[in-house]
């Protein structure tokens, strides 16, 4: 469990600071706004499983799985760890992995971000002239609608979007 971790000496693990940004309610509610243009739109998106889609940062991390989950090979030790790759939720920099690898999805689909220092998690797009908001898991994405598709397909690629009924 993300919330049972221990040290080299089994002593309860202490990681330095670390804090995520998620966007604001303000940011949301801009993009509400922006829909209402002509020829605009909005839709949302979950990304699936999104904090194991980042790789862990910082030093290695090992940790104990749950028996049901050994290989025949495991049964024989006594304590058997595996190193964590991915980041897991409940991890304390797990917010942080994601963050940033998300960061790096959104500016590849060509999006630049939308006042970085006032609007975390903020993305417009020049070209297709489209807004995104990512709050943790949740995409919002709104502008002119012949561009939506293609943006979502652009951002995912190394991402597994959810797409809700209807949409």
């Amino acid at each position: 469990q993300g919330n049972n971790v221990k040290d080299q000496d089994w002593q309860v693990a202490l990681f330095q600071e670390m804090a995520s940004s998620p966007a604001t309610l303000d940011a949301s509610r801009i993009a509400n706004a922006y829909s209402c243009f002509p020829g605009h739109t909005i839709e949302g998106r979950d990304v699936e499983q999104a904090y194991i889609s980042a790789k862990m940062g910082g030093p290695p991390v090992y940790v104990m799985l749950p028996q049901e989950l050994w290989t025949d090979a495991m049964h024989s030790m006594k304590c058997p760890v595996v190193r964590l790759e991915k980041a897991l939720y409940g991890h304390k920099h797990s917010g942080v992995y994601w963050q940033n690898y998300c960061d790096r999805i959104c500016l590849e689909a060509g999006s630049v971000h939308f006042h970085r220092d006032n609007w975390p998690c903020t993305y417009f797009h020049p070209t297709k002239r489209l807004l995104l908001i990512v709050y943790v898991d949740d995409m919002l994405l709104s502008g002119p609608q012949e561009h939506m598709a293609d943006m979502w397909k652009q951002l995912g690629k190394d991402i597994v979007l959810g797409q809700p009924p209807g949409d």
